[in-house]
């Protein structure tokens, strides 16, 4: 496992959307610092709007499993990353998702998968529509999933408080572990967080049958960061205090090397 390259396929005309992002970049480091040494063989992860999906394809070099989802309009380029990548022909499976849908998880599996990811671009200041997205991620969840959530951290502070307590009601914040980085203009999260188990069958049968409409809104706990040094990653919170040398189009994240094609 020592040193792997990993190709990414972006469109010329660069948007959140179609090329890599800060946010990319750093959980592809995060994820490579955390999980290199004991890898994701026969893990399953599912990356919600993978966009150039360089996070899912580490993960899949990581040895997991990784369901790749996003618009069919990227599909493209997803296609491509993934044959250029893929170590084991069924390794990829790109599917069709799409936040504004009604059922956006309905497409990319059910709640037994070990990892969520996600580094979409999303509108914090819409919480009709962020709530719609911790659905989701709840939806595609259970008891043993972490959710690796990457995003760059809101100017409004009330706000992102205000998301993460309703995310407490069903992911352990007060155990999360978390990483965050300056790119030299805003700060990047990477949080990693577990799923709160069921407390019961009738709990678990409950959420499966009637979804997560609980207006209920616990208090989340307040978190402990500690300084995130030259060493593997513990399991506790901390702040990154190093942040990885970044290119526009190339990457080196410990033996990992990122290289972008435009198309």
């Amino acid at each position: 496992m020592d040193g792997f390259q990993v190709l990414i396929s972006e469109e010329a005309e660069r948007s959140s959307r179609s090329s890599v992002s800060d946010v990319d970049e750093f959980m592809a480091w995060y994820l490579v610092r955390k999980y290199k040494a004991t890898g994701m063989k026969s893990k399953r992860v599912v990356s919600l709007e993978s966009g150039c999906a360089l996070p899912g394809i580490v993960c899949g070099l990581l040895g997991a499993h990784v369901v790749l989802g996003e618009k069919k309009d990227l599909f493209h380029l997803l296609e491509k990353t993934v044959s250029v990548n893929a170590v084991e022909s069924d390794q990829f499976d790109v599917r069709e998702f799409d936040w504004a849908d009604e059922l956006p998880a309905r497409n990319v599996g059910g709640k037994f998968n070990d990892f969520v990811i996600t580094t979409a671009p999303l509108d914090w200041s819409d919480l009709s529509s962020m709530d719609k997205v911790l659905e989701t991620f709840v939806k595609l969840s259970g008891n043993g999933t972490r959710l690796i959530w990457g995003y760059k951290k809101p100017k409004d502070v009330d706000t992102h408080n205000e998301i993460r307590r309703r995310l407490d009601k069903h992911f352990d914040l007060k155990m999360s572990r978390q990483a965050i980085f300056d790119s030299g203009t805003h700060e990047v999260i990477i949080l990693s967080v577990a799923r709160r188990p069921f407390s019961s069958f009738l709990e678990q049968f409950l959420e499966y049958s009637m979804g997560v409409s609980d207006p209920v809104i616990p208090k989340a706990s307040p978190i402990v960061h500690t300084p995130l040094l030259d060493k593997p990653i513990p399991e506790e919170t901390q702040t990154a205090t190093e942040s990885p040398q970044t290119q526009r189009s190339r990457l080196t994240l410990s033996s990992v090397s990122i290289t972008s094609a435009k198309s």
